[in-house]
């Protein structure tokens, strides 16, 4: 990927050694061949850090890191729908309470009632 650039740059370098080195073409190859050398070694340095300091954390992250996230975002589903069954469980036994010491059944009921406000708090 990174050797075009430098097969280029190679290229010119034959190139200008065939012409006269004082004529104005060959000191223009010359000075392209030197500026496409610079480019190619920027880049060929630039594509290497960006593979060390972002492909290689990013595969790490996919790898090692997101299957851990997906088991965890599974759990939190899980517990979430079990904490909303939980909640209308909750309110399904308070409307049934409050129903029922309405009614004024008797000594079960406020004990009920207490039970629940017992659980509201907790």
């Amino acid at each position: 990927k990174k050797l075009p650039l430098m097969a280029l740059s190679t290229a010119m370098a034959e190139s200008f050694k065939e012409l006269d080195t004082e004529s104005s073409l060959g000191r223009a190859l010359e000075m392209g061949c030197c500026i496409q050398s610079t480019l190619a070694k920027i880049l060929a340095e630039f594509e290497i850090a960006l593979e060390h300091d972002v492909l290689q954390p990013l595969n790490k992250l996919s790898e090692e890191e997101l299957p851990i996230i997906l088991k965890r975002k599974k759990t939190l589903q899980k517990l979430i729908s079990d904490w909303n069954a939980i909640k209308s469980r909750l309110n399904q036994a308070a409307k049934s309470s409050s129903n029922s010491t309405s009614t004024g059944t008797g000594p079960g009921a406020s004990a009920a009632a207490n039970k629940l406000e017992t659980l509201k708090e907790e």
